[in-house]
This record gives structure tokens, sequence and C-alpha cells, in this order.
């Protein structure tokens, strides 16, 4: 998660991407666009997380929940 300022807001919003792994420490850019102010709605330590938000595709919002759960490798 990091903040970015958009112009077009005329303010800082709350950025959130899912950033894959490479080798040797480094990251890839996920195919998943980002998720525009995102909200943390559930959270559980055994089970996962349920994040709110809005994607913006070719200049249109499309709001959605992400449930992200915890794999054990």
């Amino acid at each position: 998660m990091y903040s970015i300022t958009r112009d077009d807001m005329r303010r800082q919003i709350a950025v959130m991407t899912m950033d894959g792994l490479a080798k040797f420490g480094a990251t890839e850019k996920s195919p998943i666009p980002d998720l525009l102010e995102p909200e943390l709605l559930t959270f559980s330590s055994d089970r996962g997380m349920m994040v709110c938000g809005f994607e913006e595709i070719d200049g249109r919002r499309y709001y959605q929940g992400w449930w992200m759960r915890w794999l054990e490798i």
C-alpha cells in the first residue's frame, strides 16, 4: 500500500497493489489493476481478509471487494 496525489480528485488517495515475487527478491507487476481507496472490512488471523475499493480501467470506476485467503506454503 502507498499514497499518490491525484490531480483529478485534488487530493491524496491510498492505493493497494498486488505485485508478485520474482527471483532473488525482485517484484513483478501484477495483471490485476491497483485497488484505489482500499478499506479493510474484515480480518481473520487464520482465514484471510476482505478489502473493498475501486479500480479504474479506461477511465471508468469498478467498485469491488477482494477476499484474500492465507495460503500455507
